[in-house]
Formats: structure tokens, C-alpha cells, sequence
């Protein structure tokens, strides 16, 4: 099976994939043409359910199309669920709160719409949701819609974190995890 392509720096994607690794439950929001979500399927548990976000015809990757549903359900394993929401990620809550039924994802890997206020409210809406959770697009980046950064530098302060920047000079990608909040300081409702 030939793997969809990603837009990620490969050494930044493969840092974030030993988080990954044989975890059981995730979320990505913003599939795009789905390159990172076959990557989380090959790394994840066997027996992994996995919650795949995407608006389609959405800024920042969603523009590009999507791969049919049939052909992203080709890319799990036989134990492995995944659920494809095609939908604007602020219509997914309920849905994914449904799926998950009072569980927390090991990982929330926000890759969606990037401006700074679809960033922000990605974060507000979904947090509560996830272990971990990492955001793609930290570094400096050359699109000045991209807000990620400004969000990024604003919150990670309050959380353990991890940053995979290959070079900050770069222009765009980064992948930064927040891991739990820091002793002293709550995660914003």
C-alpha cells in the first residue's frame, strides 16, 4: 500500500511518532490528504481507536482533498477503529465526547485550520479531552495567517513541554507537546 504523502519535516514527525508508539487511543484534527494519520495507524496499539477531524475544503490542507473514506479505512489494522468526521471541527465535539465515552485520548495531535483564533478554540474545545496534546506548525512560519506560534508561546509556559523544531530558521512546520500542566498552574477549561 502506497502511503499518502505528509506534510511534516520527517525527523519532527518522527519524534512525535515514539509518542505515538502502541498507544490505544487518538485524535488528529486536520487530516488533510492524511499522510500523519496513516503514520499514527502504523504506530498506534493494535487494538487503537483512532478519531480523524477534517473540514472538507477547509484553509490549511483541506483545500487539497481528502482520500475517500473507504481508502483511509484501508490504512488500519484489523483491530484498529477509525472514525472519519468530516465536519468543521467545532461541530466534532459532541461526536468525539460520544466516541470516547469518559475516556482521554493518549494524544490530541491539532493539525487543523491555523490561524490563532482556530487554534485557539481548538485548544478550548478539545483539551479536555487528551493526555497529550501537540500542535503542529510551532517554528516561525512565512504565511503570516499562521498563528500557531503566537498560541503556542502563550500556553506552552504553563505545561511541561517538548519542542521538535529541525531548525528554527525553517519557515514553517515544528511540532511542540504539551504534557501536563506545570505544578501550581490549571490547563484552561
Amino acid at each position: 500500500m502506497l502511503a499518502p504523502p505528509i506534510f511534516q519535516i520527517q525527523s519532527e514527525l518522527d519524534r512525535l511518532l515514539e509518542w505515538v508508539r502502541g498507544r490505544r487511543l487518538l485524535i488528529e484534527i486536520g487530516t488533510a490528504l492524511g499522510g500523519t494519520l496513516f503514520r499514527f495507524l502504523e504506530a498506534a496499539a493494535d487494538d487503537a481507536v483512532v478519531i480523524s477531524i477534517d473540514k472538507p475544503g477547509g484553509a490549511f490542507g483541506g483545500e487539497l482533498g481528502q482520500p475517500a473514506e473507504a481508502e483511509m479505512q484501508s490504512w488500519k489494522r484489523p483491530g484498529q477503529q477509525l472514525h472519519v468526521l468530516r465536519r468543521d471541527s467545532s461541530e466534532c465535539v459532541e461526536p468525539v465526547r460520544r466516541i470516547l465515552d469518559g475516556r482521554r485520548a493518549d494524544l490530541i495531535f491539532f493539525d487543523g485550520d491555523h490561524s490563532y483564533e482556530a487554534i485557539e478554540a481548538d485548544y478550548r474545545n478539545y483539551q479536555r479531552f487528551g493526555k497529550v496534546l501537540a500542535f503542529h506548525d510551532i517554528a516561525e512560519h512565512h504565511d503570516p495567517r499562521i498563528g500557531v506560534k503566537r498560541f503556542w508561546d502563550q500556553i506552552k509556559q504553563d505545561y511541561d513541554h517538548r519542542e521538535f523544531v529541525a531548525d528554527p530558521a525553517q519557515g514553517w512546520a515544528g511540532i511542540g507537546l504539551l504534557i501536563r500542566p506545570r505544578a501550581g498552574r490549571r490547563a484552561a477549561p
